[in-house]
Order: C-alpha cells, then sequence, then structure tokens
C-alpha cells in the first residue's frame, strides 16, 4: 500500500467519529451530574439501600426499552457480569466519598478514571495508543490537582473518589468489552438485575419505611443514571476508549457549575483555572484529529 493510502486508511477508521464520540460523553456528562445531585438529596438514606433502589427502579425502566427497540436480551457473560460487579462496588465507594467531601472536588478526583481507562484499554484491550493522548491526560491531570486543591483537608473523600474511579475504569473497560457483542440497554438491564440481586440485603437491614420525597429522588436519579450509561455506551461504539476517556474530563466543569447551583457549594476561583486545563487538554485529541485530516497527500498518489 502506498503511504498516502494508508495516511488515508489511518484517518477513516478513526478521525470521523471523535467529535460524536465527545458530544456524547458531554451529553453523559449532564445525566451524571444529576443523578448525583438527587443522591445527594437522599443523604438520610444509607448508601446500600440508595443503590438498590436505583437499581431495582432501573430494571423496570430498562426492560421496557430493551422490549421495544428489539435488542436482543443475549449478553456476554463474563465481561457483562463483571461489568455489574466493578460498577456496583465503584459506586458504593463513589457516594461513600460524597460524604466527605464536596462533589466538585471529588468529581475532580474522580476523573484520574481518565488516565487509568487509558492504561486499562491499552493492556486489555490491546489499543493503541498515540503520543499526543498520553500528553492530553498529564495535561488534565495538572487541571484535576489545581480543582482538588482546596479540598485537601478532606482528604479522606479524595482518596475514596480515586480508588472509586480506578474500580470504575475497569468497569468500563468491561463495559466496553461487552459492547462488542450487544447493545448497551442489554448490558444496563443485566447489569440493573445482579446488582439488585447482590444489593437485595439493604432493605431488609435498613427496614422499609420511605417517604415520597426519597422515592421520587431515587426514581430520578435512576432516570439520570441510565441516560449516563447509555451516553458513555454510544460515545465508545462510535470511537475507541481511549481516544475517549480524556472526554470524561468534561463532567468536572458540568459537575462544578451544578454543585453551585442545586448544592450551594463554594467556588473557587481556581475551579475556573483548573476547568480551563482541563479543556484545553481535552481539545488537542481533537487538535490532532483536525491537523490529520488537514493533511495534503503525497505528490506520488
Amino acid at each position: 500500500m502506498h503511504p498516502s493510502e494508508k495516511l488515508v486508511a489511518k484517518r477513516d477508521t478513526h478521525a470521523p467519529h471523535l467529535i460524536a464520540g465527545i458530544a456524547w460523553l458531554f451529553a453523559s456528562a449532564c445525566f451524571y451530574t444529576a443523578a448525583n445531585i438527587f443522591v445527594i438529596y437522599c443523604d438520610n438514606l444509607d448508601i446500600p439501600y440508595i443503590l438498590f433502589l436505583r437499581s431495582l427502579i432501573s430494571v423496570f425502566l430498562l426492560f421496557p426499552l430493551v422490549a421495544v427497540n428489539g435488542n436482543s436480551l443475549s449478553a456476554p457473560f463474563r465481561p457483562t457480569f463483571s461489568y455489574s460487579v466493578f460498577t456496583m462496588v465503584a459506586t458504593l465507594t463513589w457516594l461513600s466519598a460524597l460524604r466527605f467531601t464536596t462533589f466538585a472536588a471529588a468529581s475532580a478526583a474522580f476523573s484520574l478514571k481518565a488516565f487509568a481507562t487509558i492504561l486499562f484499554s491499552r493492556y486489555l484491550l490491546k489499543e493503541q495508543l498515540g503520543r499526543g493522548l498520553l500528553v492530553s491526560n498529564y495535561v488534565s491531570i495538572i487541571g484535576i490537582i489545581i480543582i482538588i486543591r482546596p479540598e485537601f483537608d478532606s482528604m479522606t473523600g479524595i482518596v475514596l473518589a480515586i480508588v472509586a474511579a480506578v474500580i470504575s475504569s475497569l468497569s468500563y473497560v468491561q463495559y466496553a468489552d461487552a459492547l462488542r457483542a450487544t447493545g448497551p440497554l442489554a448490558i444496563l438491564f443485566y447489569s440493573s438485575i445482579v446488582q439488585t440481586f447482590i444489593l437485595s440485603f439493604a432493605p431488609i437491614q435498613a427496614g422499609l419505611i420511605l417517604n415520597w420525597q426519597d422515592v421520587a429522588y431515587c426514581c430520578l436519579g435512576a432516570v439520570a443514571s441510565v441516560g449516563n450509561l447509555y451516553c458513555v455506551a454510544r460515545g465508545y461504539r462510535v470511537a475507541l476508549v481511549s481516544q475517549l476517556a480524556s472526554a470524561e474530563n468534561l463532567r468536572i466543569p458540568v459537575a462544578t457549575a451544578g454543585a453551585f447551583l442545586f448544592l450551594s457549594e463554594a467556588f473557587y476561583p481556581v475551579y475556573a483555572l483548573g476547568s480551563a486545563i482541563l479543556l484545553f487538554g481535552l481539545s488537542l485529541p481533537l487538535f490532532i484529529h483536525w491537523r490529520m485530516n488537514r493533511l495534503p497527500p503525497s505528490r506520488g498518489e
């Protein structure tokens, strides 16, 4: 193959879908923020109970969607089950982090998941990592450190958020692996069933007394959580996991704005600086994409 043909093939394989994938992850960031705000509103409930209710509601929400859209109910067992367990553990750890620190700072620490996801996708999914992608994530880490700097006094929450990030990155790699064989709705449906079954002890331990506000917040949180994971799945189906990992840092400015508007959390000026650095890091893969599509063909073509 002529060198210019290799270049065109490389461009056609990866570049055209990167912006679409980032758009899906921006929508995911909005759902992510909404889901966590509703969870914080339920701070009077035990964490396993919150996740149990959200998973149970998701089962009833997802089943008609799977049936109506004609999606197959079959899903590969190993990656789907692994995704379910990793997601459950990561979510329990993440919700625990929210009890110790602010939503904005926890989201910044959780965004270290992008770097872990890139490493796991390299070794578990055998994806190739470009130099620009690694530079993008190093820049993003600088922005993350700047954002969590005002919250260093609540290190318990920061550490829990980082642990949740690493576990969640493993779950996303399993998610991407399962998406090769089936649609996102079937995976989310089975994952909700597994999590509901494992967490079925929660209502027995805590009792079944709920008020209507808790039920409403759990329902809205379940809808937002499903929307978050569905948008992530759509993004990962149009681009590589390693390409989109840094785009998940879009959650930080969205979460910071949501925490300020709906949770009355303090807004530090360094949040704006950190978010600007994160967005700059995110723009690097887009710049590389633009440059690759502007490269002229060789003279021999």
